[in-house]
């Protein structure tokens, strides 16, 4: 089977496209034909070694793992004899941050990771939905969403950004989007109440108060959400460390500042 192998750090040109020998799967796996696989943000980091608490993951000096790929879309080819969930010939997708070295034709994984995909969409669109939904839902989890509350996602064009304006429309909150110039049609479309343009705008002072805030470019400053972008009990929630990795810090020394002392910031992406 054809599979794209890396040895080493480095940028896209590490990637070599090899031929090897197909896998088999075991008892508690299946094999998957893969027919769409991703690459986004998680493959860039990994290929290229450049957080100090993701190689101690992936290996310190050289890849542990020689194949990229997180999502997957797919259909059955082989059941490991422990396997109740799928048969051969189901059509699945499926995902996992830790990785799913998808980036081959075939490809051995735990059905825990599968599911059958909806009849209605295809391989492509199966495999495009997976990431930012799981994250984006994720957020959802760790707030208490009422209809009329008022949300402002930024980075609303991203994987976790669109989903999250698609799945607020949908539960009737009141979504302000912040993107790029070039996009403001394309967030409203997806419902949101109102679009900023981050490049033409200054948000402290062109948004009104909200109740909470996903911020998924990790680029809001801390001291400006708490004084003027949240209402008192608000909530800001990040999928990304910040520019500064700050936001690995802040949900720390955030109780310890009383004047925010209401307000919480939290890493909530995975």
């Amino acid at each position: 089977m054809k599979a794209i192998f890396y040895k080493k750090y480095g940028f896209p040109n590490v990637l070599r496209l090899v031929e090897t020998e197909k896998l088999t799967p075991r008892d508690n796996e299946v094999l998957v034909k893969i027919f769409a696989t991703t690459v986004h943000r998680t493959d860039c980091a990994t290929i290229q070694g450049i957080h100090f608490f993701m190689i101690i993951v992936t290996g310190l000096l050289t890849p542990k793992k020689s194949t990229l790929g997180t999502e997957l879309a797919g259909k059955i080819y082989v059941i490991g004899k422990n396997n109740y969930s799928f048969k051969v010939g189901d059509k699945v997708f499926g995902f996992d941050d830790a990785g799913t070295a998808a980036h081959v034709q075939y490809t051995a994984i735990t059905e825990n990771k599968l599911m059958i995909m909806p009849l209605s969409i295809t391989y492509e669109e199966a495999v495009a939905s997976i990431e930012g939904s799981r994250y984006a839902y994720n957020f959802f989890n760790k707030v208490d969403l009422k209809k009329g509350h008022k949300f402002l996602v930024n980075g609303a064009t991203g994987a976790i950004g669109s989903t999250a304006v698609h799945l607020l429309n949908y539960f009737g909150a009141n979504v302000t989007g912040v993107c790029a110039t070039k996009n403001i049609d394309l967030v409203k479309s997806m419902g949101a109440n109102r679009v900023i343009d981050y490049t033409t705008s200054n948000l402290t002072s062109d948004i009104y108060k909200q109740h909470y805030m996903f911020d998924m470019a990790g680029e809001i400053l801390f001291l400006n959400v708490n004084h003027y972008l949240l209402e008192a009990d608000g909530f800001y929630i990040s999928s990304d460390l910040g520019y500064l990795w700050q936001n690995l810090l802040l949900p720390i020394i955030t109780p310890l500042l009383k004047p925010f002392k209401k307000n919480t910031i939290s890493n909530a992406g995975r």
